[in-house]
């Protein structure tokens, strides 16, 4: 017989196969649903924006997103660059709020990413934290459970962007 473990651990291994490079896991720890809204980095491809279900503690809604393929029309294997906010529904998509950023294999192949407070650092809408899925240093997790904090991304060229080569990324969004 095959224990629940040996299943679980092949899972995880094809996880990347499956899934592909570059995808980030979505958790809404809010019963509140939203929508995460997407702004690449020109030249790169805008998303369309993405239903994100409400949760709880125990069990957070879930989405994940591959993005893989997502470069510009002439480089479509570079990596998607840009950020996103996480808003409740009918929200306004101008909203000052807390973004998760991404630089998927930039430099060298590196993964960059931050949780960015830049358009205001009181606010306590949008992301609360990004960090690898595999790697679970604690180095590595941007973020935290209110804003303002010293584990986010406040001003241009700041030391909190975090560099991993992990392909996956879990985003969380937490109650205020």
């Amino acid at each position: 017989m095959v224990s629940f473990k040996a299943i679980f651990a092949a899972a995880m291994a094809l996880a990347p196969v499956v899934l592909g490079e570059d995808v980030v896991w979505f958790e809404n720890y809010t019963p509140q649903e939203r929508w995460i809204v997407f702004s690449s980095n020109p030249p790169w491809n805008n998303l369309p924006d993405i239903y994100l279900p409400g949760g709880s503690r125990q069990n957070p809604g879930k989405v994940t997103v591959n993005f893989d393929n997502k470069g510009p029309d002439d480089h479509r294997d570079w990596g998607w660059r840009g950020n996103w906010k996480v808003l409740a529904p009918g929200q306004d998509h101008g909203a000052l709020a807390i973004l998760g950023e991404v630089c998927f294999r930039c430099d060298q192949g590196f993964r960059y990413f931050d949780v960015s407070a830049v358009l205001d650092p009181n606010s306590n809408i949008g992301v609360n934290y990004l960090f690898p899925f595999y790697d679970h240093s604690p180095n590595l997790v941007s973020g935290c459970p209110h804003f303002p904090c010293p584990y986010s991304y406040t001003k241009f060229d700041d030391v909190q962007t975090k560099v991993t080569w992990d392909t996956h990324l879990v985003c969380q969004v937490k109650p205020y």
